[in-house]
């Protein structure tokens, strides 16, 4: 009876030992699949953050592609409005996160301003509702440009300003011969003796206001207008002689003595006469008024020519002190060794011997045509090196849109992306770089050197990734390798043997360009 109770506490310690091990088993299970859930977690969540940043990066790129046109005037010619407000809105929504975009977004504004006369800071809207803003600015011009081209093509002169003057008279001021107003027909039958302005009417569509120009060749009368317009100062640079004439002697016939007062003050104003001299004979006060006008155009007339001629002169004064100044400048002084050109051709020179060997070799011992055109061919080569440098540091668009057209099979889009990249890089003044970035140049070989040192299979096949990766067709490739392997050894050396250095066949050669042409003429 004794031990009853250490039996049962025995019990209750195995029972409560095998409790602890089952929960422990089943806390360790709890905490490997809390583990393995974070773990997974963790992994979806590098899983979707490497998803999105290579979504964006694709984004990016895809952005980056339809903003580097815009540096090309081809592409401002053949923008619509809507091309250039989704160009627009792409650009400043990547102007944080692309060099690229912030410097399109620049160009886009200052084209925007040059081309247009839109500044995109004064559309009184935020910076992102700008392209909306723009598309809406581009329409509305497009629509105006199409109705005015209408009125263009049937004779009729457009202007972009609402005109005023002697020259323009509105239909408002004008009678047709049998004292009718003037309606559209009269318009129609004489289009070339009117002017047209186009401003928005009541239902916000463009309509014409209609300006004769010659009222005497259309055979229209100007009647006597009313009384209150000669208080009106716009209404004496466009009145007629006629007109001032018979609405002074109204105001005499009225006996109003401040109407007379003000007539006579304004044709002293703007005529140097005095009216009162012709007070009762308006069709005489229409003649000295006429004969000033007259006096005055021929004046004007003969102020105009010598304008022309002394600005003529002048700009031929200018033009050859520009080209004086510009003898100056290229004519190297006394005691200099060689003008600008000549050290960077030597410059040049230097470069090709590693760069490209073959040209600079053909340069040293050629003679004639084929020394001129190895001479250029080095020139342009070493211009594109120089100013891709340039451009990389300052001009990253250019150097990017650059870029693009060296991988592209449209040989005139790098002719013209070439020449504006070297147009640029000399108006920056031609700054020089010692070592052209991207260009490994040849090691010099000696006789007891590896005659594959340069033309090693590692950097064939380096190339050859590159210009995988860069999308060039594969037989481009294989040409560009051939012809590489052509041009494998320097200036002043050997070239290898055929076991060395494996050569292109004839048919592969047939279709090869140097390496001088590829970098240099394309």
């Amino acid at each position: 009876m004794t031990q009853a109770p250490d039996t049962l506490t025995d019990d209750l310690g195995r029972s409560l030992r095998t409790s602890l091990q089952v929960a422990l088993l089943a806390g360790e299970a709890i905490a490997r699949r809390r583990e393995n859930r974070l773990r997974e977690s963790r992994q979806r969540s590098e899983e979707h953050a490497r998803a999105f940043q290579t979504r964006l990066r694709a984004e990016r790129g895809s952005a980056e592609a339809q903003l580097r046109p815009v540096h090309s005037s081809r592409w401002w010619d053949a923008a619509t409005p809507e091309i250039l407000a989704d160009t627009y809105r792409t650009a400043h929504a990547w102007k944080d996160q692309s060099p690229v975009a912030a410097d399109a977004l620049a160009r886009l504004d200052d084209q925007l301003a040059a081309r247009h006369k839109i500044d995109t800071a004064a559309l009184g809207v935020e910076q992102a509702g700008v392209a909306d803003r723009l598309a809406a600015v581009m329409n509305d011009r497009a629509a105006r440009e199409a109705a005015s081209n209408s009125f263009a093509e049937r004779g009729f002169t457009v202007v972009d300003d609402r005109p005023a003057g002697r020259g323009f008279i509105p239909t408002w001021d004008l009678r047709q011969a049998n004292g009718e107003d003037i309606d559209r027909g009269a318009i129609d039958s004489a289009p070339q003796h009117w002017a047209v302005f186009l401003t928005r009417d009541d239902k916000n569509e463009w309509a014409p206001e209609f300006f004769c120009t010659d009222v005497a060749a259309a055979g229209l009368d100007r009647p006597v207008p009313p009384l209150y317009l000669a208080h009106e100062d716009w209404w004496w640079e466009m009145a007629a002689e006629h007109q001032i004439a018979e609405i002074y002697e109204q105001f005499i016939h009225n006996n109003a003595p401040y109407g007379v007062a003000h007539m006579e003050d304004q044709i002293s104003r703007h005529y140097g006469i005095d009216a009162s001299a012709s007070r009762g004979l308006p069709d005489e006060l229409a003649d000295r008024l006429a004969a000033v006008t007259t006096e005055r155009a021929a004046t004007a007339t003969a102020e105009k020519a010598t304008r022309e001629r002394a600005d003529t002169v002048a700009a031929i004064g200018n033009a050859d002190r520009v080209d004086a100044a510009r003898e100056t400048q290229c004519t190297p002084a006394p005691g200099t060794q060689l003008d600008t050109r000549a050290a960077e051709f030597d410059a040049a020179l230097e470069w090709a011997k590693t760069a490209v060997p073959r040209d600079a070799e053909r340069y040293v011992y050629a003679s004639g045509e084929r020394k001129d055109t190895a001479r250029e061919t080095i020139t342009t080569g070493w211009e594109v090196v120089q100013s891709k440098a340039w451009a990389t540091e300052n001009a990253p668009a250019l150097a990017a849109q650059f870029a693009q057209t060296e991988i592209s099979a449209n040989r005139q889009d790098y002719l013209t992306a070439r020449t504006e990249l070297i147009q640029e890089w000399s108006t920056a003044g031609r700054p020089r770089v010692d070592a052209a970035p991207g260009i490994q140049p040849a090691p010099t070989l000696t006789s007891s050197a590896s005659p594959n040192r340069y033309d090693s299979k590692e950097r064939r096949d380096a190339l050859s990734a590159q210009l995988h990766a860069a999308g060039v067709d594969p037989d481009a490739i294989d040409a560009r390798l051939a012809a590489d392997r052509d041009n494998a050894h320097p200036i002043g050396t050997p070239a290898a043997s055929t076991t060395q250095s494996p050569k292109a066949s004839k048919g592969d050669r047939s279709n090869t360009r140097s390496v001088s042409t590829e970098r240099g003429d394309r």
